[in-house]
């Protein structure tokens, strides 16, 4: 019996058509206008905690959305993840990465800042709604911008046929620039863009690390820069 193409091979097919590219264009075009717009509104107030969330959110959910519509890359996918490397491997190893680069950056300041704050005071004053909220937010920012730096516009932009690795500098390239936008500190962009560069080899190099791994790195890194160095990010 002569079976037809597989559903998964017909539709990688149809994801390499003339229309489908236009189609990715068009949606890369509008989803980065969307995003520059909501940066420029808010600047200066952040658009308040409901506001970042809220972004966050719909960044997220949107990402997921087009990552499966015009690249076939499923996030949480289990296939994506290496033989043998369940959830709490991943979520562990995450851990471990975003510890290992925060260490890196308090040694790093201790030696070329003039001061550092080790666990400054002010983290004492804040109550336990506020520390939940700011946890959960950070995760929601680890996860957005993880599957909007690592994953959407590295696939999008890999339509324009660059090597990888010139495509993951000049992310993170933008990366630090946005930070920099919103924090106003220099130290941040150098700080975010080196990070960028450090998840986007964990993600290409032989460890294959997923997605989930990098945004656990991103949110630990997080914990670890606002609670032990005092500063946000």
């Amino acid at each position: 019996r002569c079976e037809g193409p597989r559903p998964s091979n017909r539709r990688r097919i149809l994801l390499g058509s003339e229309a489908a590219m236009k189609a990715r264009l068009a949606h890369l075009f509008v989803f980065a206008g969307a995003q520059v717009i909501f940066m420029v509104t808010t600047r200066g107030n952040n658009g308040g905690t409901f506001g970042v969330i809220f972004y966050q959110a719909v960044t997220l959910l949107c990402c997921y959305i087009l990552l499966d519509l015009d690249y076939d890359v499923k996030l949480l996918s289990r296939e994506a993840a290496p033989e043998g490397r369940g959830l709490g491997k991943q979520i562990l190893r995450g851990c471990g990465y975003g510890v290992f680069f925060a260490v890196c950056v308090f040694v790093s300041a201790f030696f070329f800042a003039d001061s550092v704050t080790l666990i400054p005071a002010h983290i004492f004053e804040l109550d336990a709604r506020t520390i939940c909220v700011h946890l959960s937010m950070q995760l929601l920012i680890a996860f957005s911008e993880e599957a909007l730096f690592r994953y959407y516009l590295h696939e999008a932009l890999r339509n324009f046929k660059l090597p990888d690795w010139l495509w993951a500098a000049l992310i993170s390239l933008l990366f630090g620039a946005l930070h920099l936008y919103n924090n106003q500190i220099v130290v941040q962009f150098w700080i975010a863009t080196v990070f960028s560069l450090y998840v986007f080899g964990l993600k290409l190099s032989r460890r294959r690390e997923t997605y989930c791994t990098l945004a656990v790195t991103h949110y630990v890194y997080n914990l670890c820069w606002f609670y032990l160095f005092g500063m946000a990010v």
